[in-house]
């Protein structure tokens, strides 16, 4: 297990306490093992040192209901027809990413079909982002919320269209 202390930040902890200036934070592999003021926590010698000072060190953001289908458009509808979801899953590899570096350490999708990959490659380390609590695909009756429902007939029967992963 590594062992690593953050040393310097401002800690804000989550609690509701005023923020600890020139924090220390002892963690050894995921596990928190001390938190304090400088001086009043044991650095390990053992311990990877890591001088944080001038940053924030805060608790990791959620975001409980999200979609990671690569779209930040308002024509969301019409790109779901036109464009297939492997697009969306390569454009979500950036997305993931960008809220990690965000601040989220986890996040979870309430329905995609790439959120299972995703997540499984996060945690293979093949690309970066948070942990992803994943739903699958999206099941909706017809005509419902998540139905897309200005599809040409034909992409049922063809297989290649938005029904043949399901089907």
């Amino acid at each position: 297990m590594s062992l690593k202390a953050f040393v310097g930040a401002t800690l804000i902890d989550g609690t509701g306490s005023d923020p600890v200036e020139d924090s220390v934070v002892v963690v050894e592999g995921n596990l928190i093992k001390t938190v304090g003021k400088a001086g009043s926590v044991e650095v390990p010698a053992e311990a990877e040192k890591m001088d944080i000072s001038g940053m924030t060190l805060m608790p990791g953001l959620i975001d409980s209901h999200l979609h990671l289908v690569g779209m930040k458009s308002e024509k969301f509808l019409e790109e779901r027809l036109v464009r297939p979801w492997q697009m969306g899953l390569i454009k979500s590899v950036n997305d993931v990413r960008d809220l990690l570096y965000a601040g989220f350490t986890t996040v979870k999708d309430c329905g995609s079909k790439g959120g299972v990959y995703l997540r499984d490659s996060i945690k293979e380390g093949v690309i970066k982002g948070p942990r992803i609590l994943s739903a699958g695909p999206v099941l909706s009756q017809t005509f419902g919320h998540g139905d897309v429902h200005y599809l040409p007939i034909d992409w049922v029967k063809d297989m290649e269209g938005p029904f043949g992963t399901i089907i």
